[in-house]
């Protein structure tokens, strides 16, 4: 006779190495744009402060008129430009503590193809909206929270000792963000809600029996080494 399966605990301590990897590349982006920046910049400027708009631009970062001349590609390369240390880190920690949550479940090729798709999504909107420069994760981190919210939907009986964490935690970690995205300055709004909607849907629609091929991510690497290396000048 079968008993009846207990219920299951999130696990926060498996190793999630694609999402290790996606912060260590963040991260990396971040030194390696401030790196190529110090002769016209202090060490400061390049890698701590606000960074000026020449230096997002040269390391990949969003520009309406420039996408609107044809180089599409900063719509990708641009989740990778951050506007200071801060901005990275925020970003930066964002994706590990989703990635905890999501990467054990869902498979490291689907987050990745997930953050892809969030964050070519957000640069899009916000070019839609008619924002002239918006960079950084923060699309792709939004539509990990987004999916994580809807698969906490769909978990909430599986998981249901983790309820509360799946559940209205999330909702309130996303509400306040998407609050913070609108009341403080410089955060681009439409960015923050393209990216959670997109990820509702995707957590929506995620079949955990159906493994992820990782196309969409790698065509979105592609794009954005394809930049780096010929696009910019």
């Amino acid at each position: 006779m079968n008993t009846p399966s207990r219920s299951e605990r999130l696990d926060l301590h498996r190793p999630i190495p694609y999402t290790s990897a996606l912060v260590v590349f963040v991260l990396a982006i971040h030194g390696l744009s401030g790196a190529r920046a110090l002769g016209r910049l202090s060490w400061l400027g390049a890698w701590v402060w606000n960074r000026p708009r020449w230096m997002k631009i040269a390391a990949g970062g969003q520009s309406a008129d420039l996408v609107d001349g044809g180089e599409w590609w900063r719509l990708a390369t641009s989740a990778f430009v951050h506007a200071d240390l801060a901005h990275v880190l925020f970003n930066g920690l964002g994706l590990w503590a989703l990635g905890q949550l999501l990467e054990p479940r869902v498979g490291g090729r689907r987050l990745w193809s997930w953050f892809a798709i969030g964050a070519v999504g957000a640069s899009v909107a916000s070019h839609l909206a008619g924002i002239s420069q918006s960079d950084g994760a923060s699309g792709g981190a939004f539509a990990w929270m987004g999916a994580a919210v809807a698969l906490g939907w769909r978990w909430r009986r599986r998981f249901h000792d983790d309820a509360w964490l799946l559940g209205p935690g999330l909702w309130l970690v996303a509400i306040g963000n998407l609050v913070l995205s609108v009341v403080v300055p410089r955060i681009d709004a439409v960015a923050h809600a393209a990216g959670l909607g997109l990820g509702l849907i995707l957590g929506a629609l995620c079949r955990e029996d159906r493994p992820a091929l990782g196309v969409v991510a790698g065509a979105f690497l592609f794009v954005c080494l394809w930049g780096w290396t010929v696009g910019l000048p």
